[in-house]
């Protein structure tokens, strides 16, 4: 944090300090930071007025974004006994920051980030320690200047910590006790004393009477927390107050057990008053102004990295990072040796994890890159700049195996440095896939994705209800027009295992659906009607190993193959199915209590506007000719010849009774991806026409019929083995 002094107000806290002997409470405290009333009215003449009058600059209250985050750098020191044992855990504290400590004090505008490597202390003199005496020595022969200097010990005089005022300058310190460094607020709460927050229950000013007449001139001095008659022992596990503790002629407290300068339970202390965010943001612009932020990050190297865990948000500043650990390699994207960046590290889990500064805490042209292995033996898995809707931000996603170390580099483009918000999300597949339970889960669903990209379901579903589904099913909502193929590698013969679409997951939704149990037999499904009954269908194909589900319009088309570049046929339905859909791979058994295990590969998944746009003709399903068509398609499917029918109702003239209906147009042939395979023109009247077909590989064609000056109509057949 850079200095900004104001020299008058410096002087009167400097003179503060000297008669602000502060006393320490005996064992078993919660918090030994205690005020002198010497120190109280000295504070109060001097101090005080000064911040009335910053209160009055911000009548609605002090708000985060007034300016950058000022940067407080933190020097953590972690004592050991003597021959080295014993102490914290630095994940134990690096944790307690970012889950805790930073979102508290953003709205303050503050940072914390942390200089230098952990200082370890080996004393056993000041493994424990006992009042002002021990820690102000611990403190003179260790501080670094201009930081803030935390101290973790194992019993700092039986409390949970202390922290020293402004007024103590320049004895400048902190101290907790391990055991209540990972609580969720004690190292918040004293941090808190360390920017002159007073405890709301504070009495060096006098008691604040619980209707607030004296807010100003009592107890914390400010008039947005409540009147506190120290809630100790009296804040149940709901965080609410259960005393009855009266002041100022009988009045009944309603203290705020939220409030982190508080007594109250520890993990209820989540919340500071708008004018105790105020306080801390004028005491580290006037009283603390000399913390510095000119430290190197300790995580600038890749043995300082910071841990990273799921779910985990944390913000970093990288302004004051070297390249001296820059990777120097291309991994997803380049650095080139000369960015500066930070270093940070998470343990697989087995999950898809994916790192992001795709955050609005970003302020600056990001990249990132993540490896596996250890510090100077790194191995490439993934990388990113611009992340495609994230403008400058990078997003990556990679997968893990359970109990490697993956590092995580996070720097600029050219050098560019700045602020990051950097989250990390775990999950069990690559998005956007996620697995749903269908119906019933019988025996128990279960569902895992390995970094071969396979897919796993072990299914205790059992599928045998005509009236309802139940399905393990691994899927994501696709609109529109679509493909999804995908090689069934193995399934257990007690199942089925395959490719879905449904309106939704519940057990009764109109869907499609093709399984196969690699054998020579496909089953066909499909649901017409809302929770109606499903029709069941079993083709004979041969080594149905890959299967592709295909969706125009509401024809839904069903292939096989054995080696994932021949497919065929399976068969085509149409069904009336919502624009979007859930759609993907499931698993079901047919024997109640025995799982069926599926693995599936090689997924792909095609979607958006079909390749040719066709017509929005309507098409009959197979060999079906609805009342007033005006053309005829069959057999369908077909094998060598398909027959088309031209009915006088649209090609003979108004009124013509002729039994020759006149007819001149232009039709095409086209396969399934829309490519012209021959044209035919026709001048003369004619009621049918042959079209052989032998020679087409089996799958999906279009015949397209056109006659100027009227719609062109799209007819779809099927060319069968």
């Amino acid at each position: 944090m850079k200095p900004i002094f104001i020299s008058a107000l410096f002087a009167v806290l400097l003179a503060f300090s000297a008669n602000a002997q502060q006393r320490r409470q005996g064992p078993e405290q919660e918090c030994a930071t205690r005020l002198s009333p010497e120190a109280a009215a000295l504070y109060q003449q001097q101090t005080e007025p000064q911040f009335q009058k910053f209160l009055r600059q911000f009548p609605n209250g002090y708000t985060a974004g007034r300016a950058a985050l000022l940067q407080v750098p933190v020097q953590i020191h972690i004592v050991r006994r003597s021959d080295g044992t014993g102490g914290i855990a630095e994940t134990t504290i690096w944790n307690e920051f970012e889950n805790f400590i930073k979102p508290y004090y953003t709205a303050s505008n503050l940072d914390f980030v942390f200089c230098n490597a952990t200082h370890y202390i080996n004393s056993d003199a000041y493994y424990n320690i006992s009042g002002d005496a021990e820690g102000d020595a611990m403190s003179a022969a260790n501080n670094v200047p201009n930081v803030l200097n935390i101290y973790f010990v194992n019993d700092p005089d039986g409390a949970c910590g202390w922290a020293r005022f402004t007024s103590d300058l320049p004895v400048d310190y902190i101290v907790i006790a391990n055991g209540c460094a990972d609580n969720q607020s004690t190292v918040a709460h004293e941090i808190g004393h360390y920017f002159d927050l007073f405890h709301t229950h504070e009495t060096a000013f006098g008691v604040e009477c619980p209707d607030g007449s004296n807010c100003g001139s009592a107890g914390d001095l400010l008039c947005d927390t409540p009147a506190d008659p120290d809630v100790s022992g009296m804040v149940n596990g709901s965080c609410v107050y259960t005393g009855n503790a009266t002041a100022c002629g009988g009045q009944a407290y309603a203290p705020d057990p939220t409030n982190i300068m508080s007594y109250s339970v520890k993990s209820c202390r989540t919340f500071f008053s708008p004018q105790q965010i105020a306080k801390i943001a004028f005491t580290s612009l006037v009283g603390r102004s000399y913390l510095d932020y000119n430290c190197t990050p300790v995580n600038d190297v890749c043995s300082g990295a910071f841990p990273l865990v799921c779910g985990q948000t944390t913000s970093v500043d990288i302004s004051s990072a070297t390249a001296v650990d820059n990777p120097g390699i291309f991994c997803g994207t380049n650095s080139d040796g000369s960015e500066p960046g930070v270093w940070y590290v998470i343990e697989g889990t087995g999950d898809v994890i994916t790192v992001s500064s795709c955050n609005a805490g970003t302020d600056y042209d990001s990249k990132i890159q993540v490896f596996s292995g250890s510090c100077g033996s790194l191995s490439c898995e993934a990388g990113n700049d611009d992340f495609g809707g994230c403008g400058l931000s990078a997003q990556v996603e990679f997968c893990t195996e359970v109990g490697v170390d993956y590092y995580v580099y996070l720097f600029g483009f050219n050098g560019n440095v700045g602020r990051a918000e950097l989250s990390v999300s775990c999950t069990t597949f690559p998005a956007p896939w996620e697995s749903a339970n269908v119906g019933s889960t019988g025996a128990g669903n279960n569902y895992d994705y390995t970094c071969d990209d396979k897919y796993h379901i072990s299914a205790g579903s059992v599928n045998n209800n005509l009236n309802s589904d139940n399905l393990a099913t691994i899927g994501q909502q696709l609109c529109g027009d679509f493909e999804i193929t995908v090689l069934v590698e193995g399934i257990t013969p007690n199942g089925y295992a395959g490719l879905l679409a449904r309106e939704s997951n519940s057990s009764g939704s109109k869907m499609v659906g093709m399984y196969t149990n690699r054998s020579n037999m496909v089953r066909w499904e499909s649901r017409t009607v809302t929770n109606g009954n499903k029709g069941v269908n079993f083709f004979s194909r041969p080594a149905p190993y890959w299967l592709r589900l295909k969706r125009q319009g509401n024809w839904f088309y069903g292939y096989y193959s054995y080696n994932g570049i021949n497919f065929s046929i399976v068969t085509a339905q149409q069904v009336a199915l919502s624009n979007c859909l859930e759609a993907g791979m499931a698993a079901f058994t047919n024997i109640p209590g025995a799982t069926a295990t599926a693995v599936f590969s090689n997924v792909s998944v095609g979607g958006g506007s079909p390749l040719i746009v066709l017509p929005p003709t309507e098409v009959e399903q197979a060999g079906l000719e609805r009342q007033g068509s005006n053309i005829a398609l069959f057999p369908n499917p077909a094998r060598d010849v398909v027959t088309l029918s031209f009915s006088e109702l649209q090609f003979g003239e108004a009124g013509n009774t002729s039994s020759k209906p006149q007819f001149g147009g232009t039709l095409r042939l086209r396969n399934e991806l829309g490519q012209l395979l021959e044209e035919r023109r026709l001048d003369e009247p004619t009621e049918r026409m042959d079209w052989d077909v032998n020679s087409l590989n089996p799958g999906l064609y279009f015949i397209e019929v056109q006659r100027e000056g009227q719609a062109t109509q799209v007819l779809r057949f099927v060319k069968a083995e």
